[in-house]
């Protein structure tokens, strides 16, 4: 309890002195009042949006029911793509192969943005069966009956300015489908609010 406020036995507060000066409390990335001081962001002093390190998400176990659309990150900012990849596993549900993959950064997304999220299966890259060495563009690491693990390699030449998404789906219309394992990692230089 404070020195300078003193409850008493029936409850009632007496002030018995003056407060303290408040105390900020200083959060990475929040500035406040002062030349370079970090506290609590206000509406002249906002929080710091840029990022300038790599982040990293990845989700594992993930099942889709029939149909179901999945996003996995939509985010704006200002960045370079390192790599995406998406391992996709049949076992005892859907086939791997019915997985719908969408990468969108800013207005560029394989098999275009216009194109809906549910365009560029599995299956589809198995018949594509694109080269590895282009960045820029999904391309299957792994293509078995039961397993399917696609990957994206991002390129310095493709930075992302205004966005980056990824979606997964389920084209499959009467079985789940199973994702092992997620994974897409990128360096943001900025978060765009």
């Amino acid at each position: 309890m404070s020195e300078w406020m003193s409850v008493g036995a029936d409850g009632i507060t007496d002030i018995i002195g003056e407060p303290d000066e408040p105390t900020i409390i200083a959060f990475p990335g929040l500035p406040s009042e002062g030349e370079g001081a970090k506290g609590i962001a206000t509406k002249d002093a906002p929080a710091e949006t840029t990022g300038e390190r790599y982040v990293s998400t990845r989700k594992t176990g993930i099942t889709l029911t029939p149909g179901e659309t999945l996003t996995i990150l939509d985010e704006r900012e200002e960045g370079m793509l390192n790599y995406a990849y998406i391992k996709a596993v049949t076992g005892s549900t859907a086939s791997a192969g019915k997985l719908a993959v969408y990468l969108q950064l800013d207005d560029y997304a394989q098999g275009g943005t216009d194109s809906g999220v549910k365009n560029l299966t599995l299956d589809k890259l198995t018949d594509l069966n694109f080269p590895s060495d282009i960045p820029g563009m999904w391309h299957l690491t792994v293509d078995k009956t039961d397993e399917k693990v696609a990957l994206f390699r991002g390129a310095e030449q493709f930075p992302h300015n205004k966005r980056i998404r990824l979606i997964v789906s389920n084209t499959d219309a009467a079985q789940n489908l199973s994702i092992e394992e997620v994974e897409i990692v990128r360096y943001q230089n900025k978060l765009l609010r």
